[in-house]
């Protein structure tokens, strides 16, 4: 009985850490996305921080795909930014990525060097 309470502790553990990560994952390629997009409709320095952490809460609320590509495309236009919707999908995947590289080889560029 012992070993079935520890497998299921460790399947616990495993599912917890699991979340994390994919949850890490989410939010640094929101904020990827956030910065590139902001670089695109030349915002200032604080207002690119801002609308990255916009993003980042925006995927907690619709965590989908569609729903990120669909405010992107519309904040750009608004910005008089032309980029189509197969064009930040390619960012989408490009950025989610890169974020998966960076969560999971544990590199973290807002960390203090």
């Amino acid at each position: 009985m012992v070993w079935c309470e520890q497998r299921e502790q460790a399947f616990e553990s495993w599912f917890a850490r699991d979340q994390e990560l994919i949850f890490q994952i989410n939010a640094r390629y929101h904020r990827h996305m956030g910065l590139w997009a902001a670089c695109m409709m030349k915002l200032s320095q604080q207002d690119t921080r801002v609308y990255a952490d916009e993003l980042v809460h925006f995927a907690m609320t619709d965590p989908s795909e569609e729903s990120l590509v669909e405010k992107m495309k519309s904040d750009l236009a608004k910005a008089d930014v032309a980029v189509t919707r197969r064009q930040l999908r390619k960012h989408v995947k490009f950025f989610s990525a890169q974020a998966h590289r960076e969560i999971c080889d544990g590199y973290n560029p807002w960390a203090a060097h």
